[in-house]
């Protein structure tokens, strides 16, 4: 996560340094909630009602109602203040009812980069739910770390490469063949790996 630059909870615009959610929410207690990272350029969204889309089918698989039309206006105010900005925007729903935006600095990442492989057994009961509950990729991340790599890549029980805890996964065979995994080993449905697979040939499977 980028340092936040842009803060608005329920609407209201903040500084981040004054941006505060109650501690009984069960968002902060219990990991309840569902979100969206999505890449601005130049101030715009990527693909916005994609994610949005995608929101609302991850609240709607844990039963979390939220106002999709009061979201997009308060998005609509954030990004207008935030200005022609290359950032990243947050968007975040708690069970406590709470809806979190913020416009973050995106951090900088190398060209090249070491993976460590991290055993995962995928939960089904959220499989396809883009969950705040995320303690377990932040934690492969700290494995990865503590093995000398940038980041983890999961494999599944049988050694199936899945994708890494924020990340979709690509790579090039030996025969010069793009490749990703299929959606049914149980990875999250990423909107940017949708347009890689859209615009390039892609052999997807169980790899």
């Amino acid at each position: 996560m980028g340092e936040p630059l842009k803060v608005s909870i329920d609407g209201q615009l903040l500084d981040p340094g004054e941006a505060s959610i109650s501690v009984l929410d069960d968002g902060l207690l219990r990991g309840d909630g569902v979100f969206e990272a999505i890449k601005l350029y130049d101030g715009h969204p990527f693909r916005l009602d994609a994610h949005l889309d995608r929101l609302a089918r991850s609240a709607a698989a844990i039963d979390l109602p939220f106002d999709g039309a009061g979201l997009r206006r308060e998005i609509g105010a954030l990004l207008a203040a935030a200005g022609p900005i290359e950032a990243m925007l947050r968007i975040v729903v708690t069970r406590g009812g709470r809806r979190i935006l913020l416009v973050e600095r995106i951090p900088s990442w190398p060209s090249r980069a070491r993976v460590a492989l991290v055993p995962l057994t995928p939960s089904e009961i959220l499989s396809g739910v883009k969950s705040i509950s995320y303690a377990a990729n932040m934690h492969a991340t700290r494995i990865a770390s503590k093995q000398g790599a940038d980041e983890a890549v999961y494999l599944n029980a049988a050694g199936i490469v899945l994708e890494a805890p924020t990340s979709s996964i690509f790579w090039v065979g030996a025969d010069g063949g793009l490749r990703t995994p299929a959606l049914e080993t149980g990875i999250l449905d990423s909107i940017t790996r949708e347009v890689v697979v859209a615009a390039l040939p892609c052999e997807e499977g169980a790899f």
